[in-house]
Order: C-alpha cells, then sequence, then structure tokens
C-alpha cells in the first residue's frame, strides 16, 4: 500500500510539474506587453491624427466663414462706391463744397477700406487653399496610420490566438495525463485493496 501511495504521489507531482510546464504559453502572453505597447503607441498616433485632422477642418471653415463676410464686405463697398461719387456729383453741382469734401473723404476711405478688404480676402483665399492642401496630407497620413494599425492588430491577434491555441494544447495534453494518472492511482488502489 505505502508503495502504491508514493507512485500515486510521484504520478501526482508529475501531473503538476506537467501543467506547470504546459501553462508557459500562457505566461507568453504577459510577456508582449511591449507587442500591446506599440499596438497602443500607434493608436494613441491615430487619435492625435484624427483630432488634428478635425482641428485643420474646423480651421477651414472659420477661414470660409471669414472670407463669404468679407466678400460680402467687398461687394457692399463697390456698391457704394458710385453711390457716394454721384452724391459728390450732385453737392458740387448744387455748390455744396462741404458736403462734396465730406463725400470726397468717404469715398477715399471706402476705396482704402475695399483695398483691404481685397488684401484679406486673397490671403483667406490662400489660408483656405494651404489648409486643404494640408488636410489632404493629413488625410494620406492617416490613412497609413490606420493601415499600419489594421497590419498590427492583425498581427497581435494572430499572435495571441496562436498562444491560445498553444495554451488549449497544451491543457488538453495535462488533462489527459491527469486522466491516465488518475485512472492508474485508481487501478492501483483497487489492486492494493484486493
Amino acid at each position: 500500500i505505502n508503495e502504491v501511495i508514493a507512485d500515486s504521489s510521484r504520478m501526482a507531482d508529475e501531473s503538476h510539474i506537467s501543467i506547470e510546464h504546459f501553462s508557459k504559453p500562457l505566461m507568453e502572453l504577459d510577456t508582449k506587453a511591449s507587442a500591446t505597447d506599440s499596438l497602443e503607441s500607434l493608436q494613441s498616433e491615430v487619435s492625435k491624427a484624427r483630432s488634428e485632422l478635425a482641428t485643420a477642418k474646423e480651421a477651414i471653415a472659420v477661414h470660409t466663414a471669414a472670407l463669404k463676410s468679407n466678400r460680402s464686405e467687398q461687394e457692399n463697398a463697390r456698391t457704394s462706391l458710385p453711390l457716394l461719387e454721384q452724391s459728390k456729383q450732385a453737392a458740387v453741382a448744387t455748390r455744396d463744397y462741404k458736403e462734396a469734401a465730406r463725400l470726397k473723404t468717404e469715398i477715399a476711405n471706402t476705396q482704402a477700406a475695399l483695398e483691404t478688404l481685397t488684401q484679406n480676402g486673397e490671403a483667406l483665399a490662400k489660408l483656405i487653399q494651404d489648409a486643404q492642401t494640408s488636410i489632404i496630407e493629413q488625410q494620406a497620413g492617416l490613412t497609413s496610420l490606420i493601415d499600419s494599425l489594421a497590419e498590427l492588430e492583425a498581427k497581435h491577434a494572430a499572435g495571441r490566438m496562436d498562444a491560445l491555441t498553444s495554451t488549449k494544447f497544451a491543457v488538453r495534453l495535462a488533462l489527459q495525463s491527469l486522466t491516465s494518472s488518475t485512472q492508474e492511482h485508481v487501478s492501483l488502489l483497487h489492486e492494493a485493496a484486493k
């Protein structure tokens, strides 16, 4: 009986060792932290690129609204110039030189404002064009990052799947070993009991 107990104890120890041995693939999942870190880093880069792209799109919207306002102001100035010119000519015709001088100053101010508005409008149009070019480049970069992220996620998932498959296989072997050990123990105990 002591031999049977010793054999059972030895088999149990061997089964325990084999379970620990086969559980190594599970531990390998933990050691793949660097792969997870690079995956998280790339996810962070994608998030940052998306945020920068959204900011650039918002800037274009703001610049576009400013350009629309600028063009409206330009149109108002262009429309008022002929009216001011007519009013000045009418003031001169009625010999209202004080009003004619005031209108002349207003015409000069309106022309200067129109020139400034035109320059600002051109600058806004250039900003919008540059921002649109930048968005195209950012979108290309984001697409590249997303492709890299998808590839890395696929590799990461495949690695995890391989590790889980190895672990499943190891657990099955350990279970088979335990089952056969248990059957041997039962057989030895039956024989010892006889």
